[in-house]
């Protein structure tokens, strides 16, 4: 039985190196085009954002994870710096309030705030929060 065991996993396991990956991945181009990849972007973020916020523009902020609402703020505000636009503008400037009252000084969290949370995590928290507040402004 065990000698059986030991047989299939060898064999298995040889049988997975080999594996090789498909030389064309070298010569790889982007096929759809910057309209294409603009559109597909925005499309991702509005359907993000119809999960976020309800139809009266309220922020869903019910759980702890107010990392998942600023990560969506700054990637809301790349989308309009990246495209030269200003979308999400009015929507950053009408979801930052509401973020704070979720979580107090959400805009303004330091290592020291957060709770059990290692400072190494939070700092690239703060990146995000400037990016995504800059926009606004």
């Amino acid at each position: 039985m065990k000698r059986t065991a030991l047989v299939s996993i060898l064999v298995l396991s040889v049988a997975a190196q080999g594996f090789v990956p498909n030389p064309a991945w070298r010569n790889a181009s982007i096929t759809t085009s910057p309209e294409e990849r603009i559109a597909v972007a925005k499309d991702a973020l509005d359907v993000t954002l119809s999960m976020m916020v309800d139809e009266k523009g309220q922020l869903k902020f019910e759980d702890t994870n107010y990392g998942a609402a600023a990560n969506l703020f700054a990637q809301m505000a790349q989308f309009d710096g990246f495209t030269n636009q200003s979308i999400y503008r009015n929507q950053l400037l009408n979801l930052f309030p509401q973020a704070e009252i979720f979580r107090p000084n959400f805009t303004h969290s330091s290592p020291n705030d957060a709770e059990g949370i290692p400072s190494l995590l939070f700092m690239p928290m703060q990146h995000i929060l400037i990016r995504g507040f800059s926009v606004g402004r």
